[in-house]
């Protein structure tokens, strides 16, 4: 956390360090029991180990983005990984999605969005930030013709998402994943322009932080 972006009122939004990983995965496994279940269930601190290592193995191929309150704790947050094609993606590991990647042509350049994560604590602020990170996670895959976004998307987050008016498909079934049940989808340039068009306007309102 050390490169500013921009700053929304009273809330910082940053790019992650790697040696800030650990406190991420602690923040996401906190913040999905929270929501979902109401309490850790099983092993907390075999569950964040296990996002731990799966956010360091993407790490070099990872943008992951943050919000942080005045004292500095993690409120809200979300990862983009630019898939390199050559290891498993987080989602491979849950689904079975094989026939849809075989599908998709060479060209195509494949994000992966996840670490969904947003405090309770900052109450009607929360869905503000979160459109705030989706639009600035998701403007390389707006930007361009040819990139497809994948999302190992919790069900409820997923009702979210779509009132917000992005466009999203899926690919299979759901599974329980942190606590609550979880869909694989995806959404092209053309799923997130409605909700860019929507929303934009919400980063012109932020104050951006000078190199």
């Amino acid at each position: 956390m050390n490169r500013l972006i921009s700053t929304y009122g009273k809330y910082s939004i940053w790019p992650l360090s790697e040696y800030y990983l650990y406190q991420l995965a602690e923040f996401v496994v906190c913040q999905n029991h929270k929501h979902h279940t109401r309490e850790i269930k099983g092993d907390f601190r075999s569950q964040v180990l296990i996002v731990y290592k799966e956010e360091l193995l993407h790490f070099k191929h990872s943008q992951i983005l943050i919000v942080t309150a005045s004292d500095g704790r993690i409120i809200c947050s979300l990862r983009l990984i630019n898939w390199s094609r050559e290891q498993l993606l987080p989602m491979q590991t849950h689904f079975n999605l094989l026939s849809f990647m075989n599908a998709l042509p060479c060209s195509t350049n494949i994000w992966h969005i996840g670490r969904f994560a947003v405090s309770a604590e900052v109450g009607s602020s929360g869905l503000t930030l979160f459109k705030l990170l989706l639009l600035y996670a998701m403007r390389p895959i707006y930007e361009s013709n040819n990139d497809l976004a994948l999302v190992r998307c919790d069900n409820k987050l997923l009702r979210t998402i779509r009132l917000m008016g992005v466009q999203i498909q899926s690919m299979g079934g759901s599974m329980e994943y942190l606590g609550s049940g979880t869909t694989p989808v995806y959404a092209t340039r053309d799923g997130l322009a409605n909700f860019f068009n929507k929303n934009r306007w919400l980063m012109d309102r932020c104050t951006v932080a000078i190199a």
